[in-house]
């Protein structure tokens, strides 16, 4: 009798990519890197130097793939 796993399952159907909305505080030009603030305070560095300091950015699995727009944001924890 074959046995399944529901955490396995439950992993299958889950978005396994990790994104952050974080704002640019220095980029390294050399080193293709920039150093970013993410909503929760935390500072990482990530890959990518395509937007300036100040600029909020989408972080995709630790490089930045988006610049996104200077708008009002709320977070809300459930």
């Amino acid at each position: 009798m074959a046995t399944t796993n529901p955490w396995k399952r439950m992993q299958a159907i889950l978005q396994q990519t990790v994104r952050y909305r974080a704002e640019v505080i220095s980029v390294d030009e050399i080193r293709g890197t920039s150093y970013v603030e993410l909503s929760s305070g935390t500072r990482i560095n990530v890959t990518g130097t395509s937007a300036a300091a100040g600029s909020q950015v989408m972080v995709t699995d630790g490089a930045i793939t988006a610049t996104l727009p200077n708008l009002p944001f709320s977070r809300v924890e459930i």
